[in-house]
């Protein structure tokens, strides 16, 4: 089965404007189309098969996704750079609005026989932001870049198959169109990175010797607290912590969707290189190191807890297990310590990735 061929018009225009030969202004709009990225909306035939040979098989129509249209958005940028006399610095502001129709989404098809679950383009979405940027480099040996972002992401769902939850619950002819928070969403973001570099006047020991760290943070993604699960349904006890997060129907939420943040983020990475001469031989080698101080990111949390920790074992339903001998125990382990549950859940960890140290050699003859 193939889709209808679709043609788009997509006019962009900027300006920009020179008032001295230290700064520039400006503008620009137009307007940009993409088809939906095809792993959100196309299933395999082993998730397929079962829809139709089981009593869900009037419940979706997973075909739908080669109907779409492509996604629309129009975006608008304005800008603003300016420099000293001497280059000793540069400041760049950037504010852009995005506003994105079409989106695909789960939605009821209703026919003749019965109602079925497809893809259509029924979703938006809004971007907006600032942006500033700070270049210093007062000499050859020494620079910075600082950047920070204030943003605001709003729409009617972060993926195509976010809505499914809902519709499968309440089974609503048309989902209600409310712009939350996505679930990507950062509202600050931001980084310093230094470049510190030295010369043959240094010494030999620091000859071609340059250091660049980098410091990062952001405000943590957009998630939705909920209450913890009062019956386990058709999920195991070992899985019971992260039940929403296998079944969306499974979701109580307390708030209204993506209102909490995970923890802000801070980290810092260095680089170090060494370049060595001797001729005809140039040797460079590079330490990376990240996560420079082995911070224990928390870069998720369970919707239950808002937490790094699966709290499902002191819930009233939890604690009947809990006092099963050996179980407590064997539960912490899994699924406290190792995760286990979570990253079977969603794919990813509760924890960003410890220190690494990376060291490379280049030679050139």
């Amino acid at each position: 089965m193939s889709g209808k061929p679709h043609d788009v018009f997509l006019p962009r225009f900027a300006l920009s404007v020179v008032p001295s030969d230290r700064s520039r202004l400006y503008f620009s709009a137009g307007a940009f189309a993409q088809y939906v990225p095809l792993q959100s909306v196309l299933v395999t035939s082993r998730e397929l098969s079962p829809w139709y040979t089981s009593v869900f098989s009037a419940r979706t129509g997973p075909l739908s996704g080669h109907l779409l249209k492509p996604e629309r958005s129009t975006l608008f940028e304005a800008g603003y750079t300016v420099s000293s006399d001497n280059n000793v610095w540069t400041l760049a502001l950037r504010a852009h609005h995005k506003r994105m129709t079409g989106l695909a989404q789960m939605a009821w098809e209703d026919t003749i026989s019965a109602q079925w679950l497809v893809f259509k383009n029924d979703g938006e979405a809004t971007v907006q932001g600032l942006e500033v940027n700070l270049l210093l480099q007062p000499d050859r040996r020494f620079s910075a870049v600082l950047s920070y972002t204030l943003s605001s992401v709003r729409g009617t769902s972060t993926t195509a198959r976010e809505p499914w939850g809902q519709l499968a619950i309440s089974n609503p002819t048309v989902l209600e169109e409310i712009l939350s928070p996505l679930g990507y969403d950062q509202t600050h973001r931001g980084f310093l990175m230094l470049d510190i570099r030295f010369g043959r006047e240094d010494g030999a020991v620091l000859d071609g010797l340059r250091i660049a760290p980098i410091f990062s943070f952001h405000s943590g993604h957009r998630y939705t607290l909920e209450h913890e699960p009062t019956f386990l349904g058709a999920s195991t006890v070992w899985l019971a912590g992260v039940r929403s997060l296998l079944d969306p129907r499974a979701v109580d939420p307390m708030e209204l969707p993506n209102e909490s943040s995970t923890p802000w983020y801070f980290n810092a990475d260095l680089r170090v290189e060494k370049t060595l001469l001797s001729e005809p031989v140039r040797a460079m080698i590079a330490v990376d190191v990240l996560n420079l101080f082995n911070r224990r990111h928390v870069i998720n949390v369970y919707p239950t807890s808002g937490t790094a920790t699966d709290t499902w074992l002191a819930s009233p339903i939890g604690d009947n297990f809990a006092s099963i001998p050996g179980f407590a125990d064997a539960y912490t382990t899994f699924n406290v310590q190792n995760r286990w549950a979570y990253m079977r859940a969603t794919g990813n960890d509760i924890y960003g990735t410890p220190r690494q140290i990376r060291i490379g050699l280049v030679v050139e003859m």
